[in-house]
């Protein structure tokens, strides 16, 4: 029988390895919406009615005048008055001029006072007072309301994340060649083990 004179001793090899998938990943901010509200308004003015009366010529024609009207008042009446007593001494001069032809002094003074303490009744017409009426009124001023919406949309942001691949070696494959015969002789009855066959 033949023994083997090699053993052969394989050793496989021994890895790990990893894969990781490509994704892309998206990132979504949420929409904010702002909203600004302007409430409606309604603004009332309301004036009442009211009367008003103008009395400034009855008051001028009753005689209760203002400043100005006043001063012009008395200044004509103080030139008539001015007037009627240059005419009054004109007249007493004439009378007292006729004393030769028979006049009488006692009688020239008394138709001279007598002149000014007789009354005359007279109608002085009035003006009437100037009344007038403003209605009454009212104004409104409706501002209507107001919404206004301000839309932010969120902003989306993608992140590709790529794929990846490891691989790990724990252990190596190898290969190990062993002679395990014995020692070849030549001639073959060199061995010392050599047994001759009969």
């Amino acid at each position: 029988m033949v023994r083997p004179m090699l053993e052969i001793t394989t050793t496989p090899a021994k890895y790990e390895y990893e894969v990781m998938r490509a994704r892309l990943q998206i990132t979504q901010e949420k929409p904010v919406v702002n909203r600004m509200v302007r409430r409606a308004t309604l603004n009332m003015r309301q004036q009442a009615g009211r009367f008003e009366m103008n009395t400034v010529r009855r008051r001028s024609d009753m005689g209760m005048k203002g400043v100005v009207d006043r001063a012009n008042y008395e200044a004509d009446l103080g030139a008539k008055a001015a007037r009627e007593k240059i005419g009054d001494y004109v007249d007493f001069g004439n009378s007292v001029a006729k004393f030769n032809k028979g006049g009488n002094i006692p009688d020239a003074l008394w138709s001279q006072s007598m002149k000014h303490s007789q009354g005359d009744l007279v109608l002085v017409p009035v003006s009437p007072v100037d009344i007038h009426y403003i209605p009454a009124s009212l104004t409104m001023d409706y501002q209507p309301g107001q919404m206004s919406a301000d839309w932010n949309v969120g902003k989306a942001r993608l992140d590709f994340v790529p794929g990846s691949f490891s691989l790990n070696f724990s252990q190596y494959a190898s290969i190990n060649i062993e002679y395990i015969g014995g020692f070849i002789y030549a001639p073959p009855s060199a061995d010392p083990n050599f047994e001759a066959i009969a």
